[in-house]
């Protein structure tokens, strides 16, 4: 592998991490508090295939496996100047993958069942569960996978800072697209739920707020 190679592949993971650190972040944001956290145990769409005196130890065990994830994730991005961190890296990106995987598994099972309640993973959202959903986690779980595979053939490299600030921006962008998909669906005419151009009405709803993507 030459330098240039092994250059790109940080600039790459640098932006998979960037991208699922906003994902995240923005989750575990929108359950700060014991209110939110209340909210998103008892709410949370896909967590209603488990009993209910289940759901609130799950629900911690979701945060708790968020606050990992993005702890690794954050320490990835110091990957460029401290190669050993992409063993971390490597892990976070692995446990996000996992998550990612879990979560799409329980929206699909919730869509087999008949079930559409709105799952609170990003704030007060009162967006019918879809299989646009499962797509956005699909999509997710690539960049998941594409950051491990960089992570794990990374090598010692000089990084210059046009290429990081240019990864960094990217995954941000991604990231909060990924946030945003709600509203996305609802700027191109679509929804999470419904075919783009299937011309059944939706009911409006007001704009959200940054706690309730």
């Amino acid at each position: 592998m030459n330098e240039s190679d092994g250059e790109a592949e940080m600039y790459v993971l640098l932006g998979c991490a960037v991208s699922l650190c906003a994902v995240f972040g923005a989750s575990l944001a929108s359950k700060t508090g014991r209110g939110s956290f209340r909210a998103f145990a008892t709410s949370a769409g896909p967590l209603r295939l488990f009993p209910t005196h289940w759901r609130a130890w799950l629900a911690a065990t979701v945060v708790a496996a968020e606050v990992a994830v993005l702890a690794g994730l954050i320490a990835g991005l110091f990957s460029p100047w401290w190669t050993a961190l992409t063993t971390v890296a490597l892990l976070a990106f692995a446990g996000a993958a996992l998550l990612l995987t879990t979560f799409t598994v329980a929206i699909m099972m919730s869509l087999r069942r008949g079930d559409r309640a709105p799952c609170r993973c990003f704030g007060d959202s009162q967006e019918p569960l879809g299989h646009g959903h499962a797509v956005r986690n699909l999509l997710l779980l690539t960049v998941a996978a594409v950051g491990a595979g960089t992570a794990v053939l990374a090598e010692p490299t000089v990084v210059q800072p046009a290429g990081v600030v240019v990864a960094v921006v990217a995954g941000l962008v991604a990231g909060l697209l990924a946030v945003r998909f709600d509203d996305v669906a609802d700027l191109i005419g679509g929804s999470p739920d419904l075919p783009i151009g299937s011309g059944v009405p939706r009911t409006p709803h007001p704009v959200r707020d940054a706690r309730s993507i």
